[in-house]
């Protein structure tokens, strides 16, 4: 196998690795509290930053194509340096049953807000990895890695960071995403001629002075083979616009197929019953305009020529793929098929769901498999089967995972029950095992015996600390739709004592631990929590409807109510965090509510308010589309009457809670929350504007994290406790609140 680059080694791997893991945190200064019956501590920020967390699920890619090892990735945040470390791990799967310990192959670590170590595959040589990585400074480049000496090579020197790859069974074909390069405004051409804006020009990036075409391809694709000199461009019919497009290239490397936004829609497709498919399709979009429609398409790398692997969408909810070993056929999971059959019954079936289905490449035959909504786990080699899991989960929570299996035969595709004796000795189900108040632990179970073995626990200073019990509860909102949420409690809370309540949205997972919440931006649940502030994570409802901001406003009331009923919290001290999409949800809830909240908090998210609208909607037109849908209408004419009545930024003279504001990184941020801080600093309401410039949307990089998600646990004591820091750094901070406090006191 031949490969230009770089070569590495080891070196101080290992030492580095005890490092990674010993290593501490200089704690932020806490607030005094009250005594306690247990020399723990409670949880600060600077705790769940320094947590080690599992980068990515463990599924059929951990395992070598043998079954006799397994890799994965750990992550730490390092609040010293700024840096996150990346470490790679393998295990003999053989010996999970006798407390063999993990071996550290290689440790990265980033100083930007990409990953140090991801998308790790194993070669047919089941020794060689491949994965995606970077150190402080560089770019992210493809490399490889030997089980068996440790050897590192540097596989690619590309221009611009690597998204994504693909490679073939012997690692001789390769296929890659890289970033496509951005180049200045201000060219000769440009200085002579000035600068003809487009109708699809992102409006942030112009004012900074890049030129971008919003609606262009993202990333561009490349190809390398084996004895044929340079990379190759590889183009594709569809668009490009999602940076990490899926890739998977068919083991002898002769195909790839790849997710992409198809340009033009066929009509037919409006007859499909998914919801999600039916409000994209009817978004009202200039001829020509970028679509949230994906759909396969099969690559011949050797020609370059591009079609439809199936020409139907896919599915909105998870889709994978994976190639037959022989490359002659693809398995393909959560995607609709063409409706051009003749037999009705088969296509009011297509109509209602998403399949499992392969394709045969030689003639595009598609077989279907089931029409049940299964993730596919991979191949299992020993009893040629087909392996599938019955629910969509990254991890597996309390042995409810449930296996499905499918064979091939001559008469076509069947479900397999029992497998125990098509298998001698069945592979130990490697898992990552965590629920609401269980840290996620690496864990080894016996397919035959349930025999379980934890093999890794990668943060035993948890043990240190006072985590609180966090407990899903249950209630109906006003239309009568039963809720559920998890309610993180106070490590020292107390029956019949009312706390004070934030409300965390943007989802709820009830298999999943979370130290702060769903993202790593803005959310901090247990350090809250451990200051005696009760908190609630939320799930999102009627997404994409012109009810999505009542509806979830209607969740917060119902929570509420519903809590206060039960005689745990204070009503009258209640706080909303949004991020991303939740922002809406939370500014509605601010202009529209019958509740008084106490203080809010937003960051970078969405508003559908006139002024995104405007600055946003040229650069992708589905977004200025989606605003009409949540808004009801248009803002022109007598549309207009209908954002006036219910768009948020035009209601700001209701606002009577002191709102955090956070905008990330790029001009668009800034931007995008300007609306809201501009027009309640007019008004003279309380409001409060952090920028973080080096940030990316879901925060990576422990000190951006540190300041978005201190900042709102500071925001959120200081309001519904009057307690402050003493961290002399934060001074300014809490003068200006303070006079927001006077400002609010005078309203």
């Amino acid at each position: 196998m031949r490969h230009s680059g770089l070569m590495l080694t080891r070196g101080l791997v290992g030492a580095f690795f005890l490092a990674f893991m010993s290593c501490s945190f200089p704690q932020a200064e806490s607030r005094a509290q009250g005594p306690r019956a247990s020399s723990k501590r409670g949880v600060t920020m600077a705790d769940v930053i320094g947590m080690t967390r599992f980068a990515a699920p463990i599924d059929s890619r951990s395992f070598s194509p043998d079954g006799k090892r397994f890799a994965f990735v750990l992550r730490k945040g390092n609040l010293e340096d700024n840096t996150n470390t990346y470490s790679l791990l393998v295990m003999e799967t053989d010996q999970v049953f006798q407390g063999s310990a993990a071996k550290l192959l290689i440790s990265f670590s980033s100083s930007s807000n990409r990953e140090g170590i991801k998308r790790i595959a194993w070669l047919g040589d089941n020794d060689t990895i491949f994965f995606l990585g970077e150190n402080p400074g560089e770019l992210t480049q493809l490399y490889s890695i030997r089980n068996s000496t440790g050897e590192l090579r540097k596989l690619t020197n590309h221009a611009t960071n690597l998204t994504s790859y693909s490679a073939s069974t012997s690692g001789d074909d390769i296929v890659y995403a890289a970033e496509k390069p951005v180049s200045d405004l201000m060219t000769s051409h440009v200085m002579h001629y000035g600068f003809h804006v487009s109708r699809s020009i992102d409006l942030p990036e112009l004012i900074a002075g890049h030129l971008s075409d919003g609606e262009s391809d993202r990333c561009e694709l490349f190809v390398r083979k084996e004895g044929q000199g340079e990379d190759r461009r590889l183009n594709v019919t569809g668009r490009l616009l999602i940076p990490e497009p899926g890739l998977f290239l068919s083991p002898d490397g002769k195909y790839l197929v790849v997710k992409a936004l198809v340009r033009d829609i066929d009509p037919a497709w409006r007859e499909y019953n998914d919801p999600v498919l039916k409000m994209v399709m009817n978004w009202n979009l200039p001829q020509g305009s970028a679509i949230w429609i994906e759909r396969y398409e099969l690559v011949d790398t050797e020609d370059g020529r591009s079609r439809a692997l199936i020409d139907a969408p896919i599915g909105y909810s998870n889709s994978e793929v994976a190639w037959s070993a022989d490359s002659h056929s693809v398995i393909v999971t959560g995607v609709h098929l063409p409706l051009n059959v003749s037999d009705h019954k088969k296509r009011e079936a297509r109509r209602a769901s998403t399949f499992v289905a392969e394709v045969t490449i030689r003639n595009l035959q598609i077989e279907e498999i089931t029409d049940r909504n299964l993730e596919l786990l991979g191949w299992e080699q020993d009893a040629n089967l087909w392996k599938f899991q019955e629910e969509r989960e990254q991890t597996k929570a309390n042995n409810s995972t449930e296996f499905v299996y499918y064979r091939k035969t001559p008469t076509g595709w069947q479900m397999v029950g029992d497998i125990s004796r098509a298998i001698d000795k069945p592979r130990p189900d490697i898992f990552v095992e965590q629920d609401l108040n269980l840290a996620p632990r690496l864990v080894a179970e016996d397919q035959k015996t349930n025999r379980k073995a934890v093999l890794f626990d990668p943060n035993p200073q948890l043990g240190a600390l006072l985590l609180g019990i966090v407990e899903e509860i249950r209630w109906d909102d006003s239309a009568g739709h039963e809720i559920r949420g998890g309610l993180y409690l106070p490590p020292d809370y107390e029956p019949g004592k009312k706390y004070p309540l934030v409300i965390q949205t943007h989802g709820y997972h009830s298999h999943e631990f979370w130290m702060d919440g769903p993202y790593t931006t803005a959310f901090a649940a247990r350090p809250l929590a451990s200051e005696g502030i009760v908190v609630l994570q939320l799930p999102e409802v009627g997404v994409g409807s012109a009810e999505e901001g009542e509806r979830n406003m209607r969740v917060m009331e119902s929570a509420i109510d519903y809590l206060d009923q039960r005689g745990i919290i204070d009503r009258t001290r209640v706080g909303l965090i949004g991020f991303s999409r939740t922002c809406y949800h939370v500014k509605y809830a601010l202009v529209h509510s019958k509740f008084h909240f106490v203080a809010a908090s937003v960051t970078d998210g969405i508003d559908a308010g006139y002024f995104q609208y405007l600055s946003f909607g040229n650069w992708i037109a589905s977004t200025a589309a989606e605003y009409e849908t949540l808004e009801g209408a248009a803002p022109f004419g007598e549309g207009l009457k209908v954002w006036l009545e219910h768009a948020p930024g035009f209601l700001l003279d209701r606002v009577q809670t002191p709102l955090e504001i956070q905008a990330i990184g790029r001009p668009s941020s800034l931007l995008g929350e300007w609306e809201w801080f501009s027009g309640l600093t007019r008004l003279g309401k309380g409001v409060d504007f952090i920028y973080i410039p080096t940030g990316d949307h879901v925060l990576e990089k422990p000190w951006d994290r540190m300041v978005s998600q201190q900042r709102n646990v500071d925001w959120f004591l200081f309001w519904l406790k009057n307690e402050e820091d003493s961290d002399p750094g934060k001074r300014e901070q809490y003068k200006h609140w303070r006079t927001l406090h006077e400002k609010k006191g005078e309203n």
